[in-house]
């Protein structure tokens, strides 16, 4: 039993892993770079609605192979937070509904932030807690970038140059929970 649930650790994490960063490099770094290209912000908003759905995959399994664990809490508020980015992104599709797609994607952040929060506090294997600590630093980053965007001209170059943080800093942190194992000895 203890090699399914590694197993299964390892299959949810590179779901996880993989569709993150397809999220990221369609939401942020392909759409603040080439968002002016006619029909291309509706396709990477179809490639970021797969994304999300591979990485809501990939979520659902580490809840399920947490539970009862002292990794549970932080593995279900990113589980939350990955279902309102996925119902913001279907708003995104209805016109003038905008604002809730914001508003949800506010919400999942503080969601984000705090299951990130949670599993970089986890003591019982160092490669989930410092990756879990290089997404939650990429979360500050992200919030950061949000007050910068409004500066004319400026906030566009900031925008890019968050992105490409917020890609390698994903990365590293989820390269670094892929080689997190799972221990059935945590229980909370």
């Amino acid at each position: 039993i203890v090699m399914e649930k590694q197993a299964a650790w390892q299959s949810a994490i590179n779901k996880v892993f993989w569709g993150y960063l397809a999220y990221v490099l369609c939401n942020s770094i392909l759409c603040n770079f080439f968002g002016f290209v006619p029909v291309l912000p509706i396709i990477l908003s179809i490639g970021a609605i797969a994304a999300i759905v591979f990485y809501c995959i990939g979520i659902i399994g580490m809840k399920n192979v947490c539970e009862g664990t002292t990794w549970a809490s932080g593995t279900k508020k990113l589980f939350i937070s990955v279902i309102l980015l996925a119902v913001g992104l279907l708003f995104d599709f209805i016109p003038l509904m905008g604002w809730v797609t914001t508003i949800l994607n506010i919400v999942a952040f503080v969601f984000t932030f705090l299951g990130y929060n949670e599993l970089r506090k986890v003591t019982e294997d160092e490669n989930l807690a410092a990756g879990a600590k290089l997404l939650w630093i990429s979360a500050i980053v992200c919030l950061a970038t949000a007050f910068f965007g409004f500066i004319p001209l400026v906030g566009a170059i900031i925008l890019g140059i968050a992105g490409i943080a917020d890609f390698v800093l994903s990365f590293l942190g989820w390269k670094k929970i892929s080689n997190s194992k799972f221990n059935p000895g945590q229980l909370a």
